[in-house]
């Protein structure tokens, strides 16, 4: 077990939302604000050593205060560069582990979180399973944060497959992530329906 109070948690939130067309897909609303604010919001409700954000746009990182945010200069790189910014941003804290969430992903629980640090130890990192296929946030141990960080000709993907790993399991539901625009009508005309049962229920109680 890796405890919370522990571990650094890094926000990555520097993609080029190049799927949603015009605009950051970051800054769409999703229930009423922007959508990494969602992630951010879980983040600072947990009692965490260190919390970071990797972004490369300004007012993306705008919407992160109380997170140490370091800028991506170039991400046409893609994740895996954002990742190990964000990486060697965490080392500086002399956290026992590094939990790395996507600023995409907007219905993660704080308990699915805790589940995840319950998992890992210093030598086994911690991964999110939908039961079909591994996915973000996972939690790395210090010693694989530092070989992630050291190593950049490799894909992070490809360096995971190779270690030690305890998958954690959360409904695919909850490890949806955002890239289009169809995502957010989607999710909008889901809410929709709960939405008018709650309405029509605080209205028959006033009658």
């Amino acid at each position: 077990m890796i405890r919370i109070e522990d571990t650094a948690a890094l926000l990555v939130a520097a993609g080029l939302s190049t799927r949603f067309g015009p605009g950051n897909k970051l800054l769409e609303r999703l229930d009423g604000r922007p959508l990494v604010t969602h992630k951010a919001r879980l983040l600072a409700g947990l009692p965490f050593h260190a919390r970071i954000a990797v972004t490369a746009d300004d007012d993306v990182a705008d919407l992160l205060t109380g997170f140490e945010r370091v800028r991506n200069p170039d991400p046409a790189r893609g994740q895996d560069s954002s990742i190990r910014i964000g990486l060697e941003a965490a080392s500086a804290s002399a956290a026992s582990a590094v939990l790395v969430c996507l600023g995409d992903m907007p219905f993660i629980s704080a308990e699915h979180l805790r589940k995840l640090a319950r998992a890992a130890d210093e030598a086994t990192l911690a991964i999110s399973w939908s039961g079909a296929w591994d996915s973000p946030p996972l939690l790395l141990p210090r010693r694989l944060a530092a070989k992630l960080r050291t190593d950049p000709e490799s894909r992070v993907r490809d360096l995971l497959a190779r270690e030690a790993a305890v998958r954690v399991e959360a409904p695919p539901s909850m490890l949806r992530d955002f890239d289009t625009r169809d995502d957010f009508a989607d999710a909008a005309a889901r809410r929709a329906p709960a939405i008018r049962r709650r309405s029509e229920g605080s209205n028959d109680d006033t009658t």
